[in-house]
Order: structure tokens, then C-alpha cells, then sequence
């Protein structure tokens, strides 16, 4: 139970006459707390002014996902929320979480600015006018905040559609690429007078090929495929085609690659 001499041991009541300190304990309450015990929410409605007695008490606020301790109430008197007694619109600015048990003195807002404008009307005067300006400069702390978490949001996001874009326009690339090697060949194979007959057994070979290599193969295996093809050229008599179907499976492989990373 809070007694005249539990409040005057506190630097906040210390001044107090005995009928000031009676009527505290008449309208406020104890409070006791254990570790862990949340004792008031950021956010919610500050309808009480919290006064610590003993024990300790840390306070926490709220940034983006992470909570930070802002400072641990270890002296008597120190104290926090209360603030509906100057504006009714008002919210804890931190939660207050008991890290070693003890006791803490509620009083009820209506209660302490009725106290307060009886005992120093001067005084609330200049708590209202200091208090409205501390709300102000809360609020645009906070309007600050969330537009520097829009900035983040908005950076990560045109990083997710740049990659994407990006690899869209490698593949263009790419594709641009091998059309304009593939109307090359057709030219060479034209200048060399191609027969009908002879174009569709070579594009019957590159539909073979196709089949016999992977879309996702070794490139030590690759490697063996290519010496098997140019080694088969050669016994077939036609070496000099051999460096130039190697230099073509090697480009093709390249330009694979580039597609697909």
C-alpha cells in the first residue's frame, strides 16, 4: 500500500504539503509489477500518470519491425504517460515492461488535472503550451519516419523489377544475336550453291543434335560430344568442316548460356 512517505521520498511529490499528499493517495493506486509485467502500451490512450516507487522498469518504442529500450526507470519519481490531463487525444509514447519487480503509483488523468489546475494553475498553463508543441514535433517525427520507410519500399521494389528487366533485355539481346548469325550462315551456305536435298539433310543433323544435347549438360561432356563430332568429320573425310562445326558448337553454347543466366 502507497503511503505519505513512499510519495514524498520521490523528487516529483517531495515538495508536497500533507493534505496535497492525501489526496493523491485518495484518487491514485499501487501498482505492483513482476519481471516481464507490461505496465502501459505504446499507442494506447495515456489515461494515467505512472509514478516509480521501486524495482526497475524499462521502456521500449516501437521503430518499422524492431523495438529499442529507450531508458530504465530506477529512481523514485520518475515517471511517464498521463498525458490525457493536457490533450484527450493523447498516447503512451513507450511500453513500459517491469525488468525487476516492484511497485509503481497510478493516477488517473481527470484526477491530476483537476489536482493540478487547483494546486498550480500557472504551472498547467505552461505544461499545456510545452505539451502542444511536443505533440507537434512527435507528429512530424512520425511522418518523417514513414516516409523514409516509403523510401525503402520504393527502392527495393525498382531493384525487383530491374533484375527482371534486365534479363529481359539480355535475351533480346541474344536473340538479335542469332538472327543475324543465322541469315550469316544461310548467306554462306547459298554462295556455296546448296542443294535442296543437301540443306535438309544438314537440317536434319541440327535437329539431331538438339535431341542429343541437353539443356542443361556438363561441359566436360560437351567437350567429349564436340571431339566425337569433329573426330567422325574427319574419318568421313571432311576435315575441313571440323573446326568450323566445333567454333559453331561453341558459340551456340555461349549464347545459351547468356540466355538462360
Amino acid at each position: 500500500m502507497i503511503t505519505p512517505a513512499n510519495l514524498r521520498s520521490t523528487f516529483l511529490f517531495e515538495s508536497l504539503n500533507d493534505e496535497q499528499v492525501a489526496a493523491l493517495i485518495e484518487h491514485g493506486e499501487e501498482v505492483t509489477f513482476g519481471v516481464g509485467d507490461v505496465l502501459f502500451e505504446e499507442g494506447h490512450p495515456a489515461d494515467f500518470l505512472w509514478v516509480f516507487i521501486e524495482g526497475r522498469v524499462q521502456l521500449f518504442r516501437r521503430v518499422e519491425h524492431e523495438e529499442t529500450m529507450l531508458f530504465a526507470m530506477e529512481t523514485p519519481g520518475q515517471w511517464g504517460g498521463g498525458f490525457r490531463a493536457w490533450h484527450q487525444d493523447s498516447n503512451y509514447l513507450a511500453t513500459a515492461r517491469g525488468a525487476q519487480p516492484g511497485r509503481m503509483f497510478k493516477l488517473p488523468a481527470p484526477a491530476l488535472s483537476t489536482l493540478a489546475h487547483q494546486w498550480f494553475p500557472f504551472g498547467v498553463h505552461l505544461i499545456e503550451g510545452i505539451f502542444q508543441t511536443v505533440r507537434r514535433l512527435e507528429a512530424l517525427n512520425r511522418e518523417q519516419e514513414k516516409l523514409v520507410a516509403l523510401g525503402r519500399i520504393s527502392s527495393t521494389l525498382t531493384h525487383e523489377l530491374n533484375n527482371p528487366a534486365a534479363a529481359a533485355t539480355r535475351a533480346v539481346e541474344s536473340l538479335d544475336y542469332n538472327r543475324h548469325h543465322m541469315f550469316e550462315s544461310l548467306t554462306k551456305l547459298a554462295t556455296h550453291e546448296l542443294k535442296a536435298a543437301e540443306f535438309i539433310a544438314l537440317d536434319a543433323m541440327r535437329r539431331d543434335l538438339e535431341e542429343v544435347l541437353p539443356s542443361n549438360h556438363d561441359p566436360l561432356a560437351l567437350a567429349d560430344r564436340e571431339d566425337e563430332l569433329t573426330g567422325w568429320l574427319e574419318r568421313e573425310g571432311v576435315e575441313a568442316f571440323a573446326e568450323a562445326f566445333r567454333s559453331a558448337l561453341a558459340t551456340v553454347e555461349k549464347r545459351r548460356s547468356e540466355v538462360t543466366s
